[in-house]
């Protein structure tokens, strides 16, 4: 008996649900058979732990890979970027393979850490626990967006298209990725 090819909707079901069971349920009858979701096709598969990528934990890279090389140049206070030899495009957080075209040519380089906050909330805490605490979606002028934290003001003062300079603080042995406003002067000088 030949194995049926499974629909591209039929494979992202599987890949996004029942994440934490090892084997699949026994399979159902579809109950409206013109659509494209097809349970019934889960059979032909083998019992075993699907998970996408994007679900993954990220875990210590202790062999030398890519999130390695890049925690230790945090570590050593320079902030780093890839830039694919492909596409030009610049990549953030580091990978393997380009996301835009699949090329492995990922080269390292120091962006200008200039950028804009696309997005800004405030987590509110007590103050035993710290205070308010600003969490920020940064655009940076190289292209790429990154999640971090705006220091030197109050966590309610940032807003969306503030410019912004980055810089690398050690917390705890670990190299962080933080941002400063920029001056007004020199936001004035560069408009």
């Amino acid at each position: 008996m030949a194995k049926k090819k499974l629909s591209p909707y039929t494979l992202y079901k599987l890949r996004t649900t029942r994440r934490d069971r090892h084997v699949w349920p026994t399979p159902i009858q579809n109950p409206r058979p013109n659509t494209p979701f097809r349970i019934r096709e889960l059979h032909l598969l083998k019992p075993r732990r699907i998970l996408g990528a994007m679900t993954l934990p990220l875990i210590p890279d202790t062999h030398g890979g890519v999130q390695a090389r890049h925690q230790a140049a945090l570590d050593g206070g320079r902030f780093l970027i890839q830039r694919c030899g492909g596409c030009g495009t610049a990549v953030y957080f580091p990978r393997e393979l380009c996301p835009h075209c699949g090329s492995a040519e990922l080269d390292w380089e120091a962006p200008a850490g200039t950028g804009t906050v696309y997005s800004v909330t405030t987590v509110r805490r007590k103050p035993e626990a710290g205070g308010d605490l600003n969490v920020s979606l940064i655009d940076l002028d190289e292209g790429v967006r990154l999640m971090s934290r705006v220091e030197g003001v109050a966590p309610g003062a940032v807003r969306i298209g503030l410019r912004v300079q980055a810089r690398v603080v050690r917390e705890g042995g670990v190299g962080l990725v933080v941002f400063d406003p920029v001056s007004t002067e020199a936001q004035g000088a560069t408009r």
